[in-house]
């Protein structure tokens, strides 16, 4: 009986940790440190490295593509951004998401690694590697189409 309770007493408080660390409405980033910063974090995951934690969607950063939406997203306390993308519900398939950096004094342009996956709607959102942007930087999206990528979509330059 004692081990039951030590049992229950333990899902409780892991039930517990779990509510704190897990807000409703999603999964949170913020109690994760950032590891990297500016050119540091470029063509590195924004949630492996914690940027994600201070990140929002940048304003006027979201596009519409393949019946879904593209977002550009800055991380505050990086100084990074990336391409976050949920694909449409008729839009299976083969993608690839990247953002581009226009050049800024002491950073060249630069056109991130692209992120490729195979993508349904209810897998996603998916999203790119971030690149230190001091100053515009655009998300874009492409999809495959028998075997050619289709033309890109992309956000404004902001």
């Amino acid at each position: 009986m004692a081990l039951l309770r030590t049992l229950r007493t333990g899902a409780a408080v892991a039930g517990t940790l779990l509510a704190l660390l897990v807000p409703l409405g999603g999964t949170s980033h913020a109690a994760v440190r950032a590891t990297c910063s500016t050119t540091g974090c470029d063509n590195l995951d924004p949630i492996d490295t914690g940027c994600a934690g201070t990140s929002a969607t940048v304003p006027q950063g979201t596009v519409s593509a393949y019946d879904g939406q593209l977002e550009l997203r800055w991380s505050s306390t990086c100084r990074t951004n990336w391409a976050r993308f949920s694909p449409g519900y008729n839009y299976n398939g083969h993608y690839a998401i990247w953002v581009d950096r226009q050049g800024a004094p002491g950073v060249g342009a630069k056109t991130g690694r692209h992120f490729e996956f195979w993508g349904r709607p209810e897998d996603g959102p998916f999203w790119s590697d971030q690149l230190y942007a001091p100053g515009p930087a655009r998300a874009c999206v492409a999809k495959e189409n028998g075997g050619v990528w289709d033309r890109s979509t992309c956000t404004p330059w902001l």
